[in-house]
């Protein structure tokens, strides 16, 4: 009886495991993502790169990384709401430091931690925001990346 009991604790315990989606499971943690001029619409040549690490932690979304060598100063850096390929809307003001040279910055988590609502969460679950890093010559963006579907 006591083994009967141990196995069906253990097969429980393994069904509960295999219920969790591997999309949940891998977008717990932080998602890094790469910045770049061939995501902005229109694509953009540039020799500026950047990287985030996105993370989701109940409705609370942190944006954490750094971008440089823009190619005229920095002129802001948002979360838009938009399909992949697609121009969107802005929604979220993000708050990079900026250098002295005025093209580079790195964006603290501690700064950049936003309450989501629940259209912007549903937005998030399927794919539909993206981050953009626009300087004075490409002000609708010069750096881009999709958020990854998170839940």
């Amino acid at each position: 009886m006591k083994h009967f009991c141990l196995l069906l604790t253990c097969l429980f315990t393994l069904s509960l495991i295999f219920q969790s989606s591997p999309a949940q499971a891998q977008n717990q943690g932080a998602n890094t993502l790469i910045l770049a001029g061939y995501k902005a619409v229109p694509k953009v040549q540039t020799s500026a790169t950047g990287t985030v690490d996105v993370s989701l932690k109940g409705d609370s979304l942190s944006v954490q990384g750094s971008f440089s060598n823009l190619s005229s100063y920095y002129f802001g850096s948002a979360i838009f709401y938009g399909e992949k390929g697609e121009q969107g809307n802005q929604i979220i003001d993000l708050n990079p430091t900026i250098d002295d040279k005025r093209t580079s910055g790195t964006f603290e988590k501690s700064k950049n931690t936003f309450k989501l609502t629940e259209g912007q969460i549903e937005a998030l679950s399927n794919g539909n925001l993206y981050i953009s890093i626009m300087s004075f010559d490409h002000q609708r963006g010069e750096l881009r990346t999709q958020l990854p579907p998170m839940l």
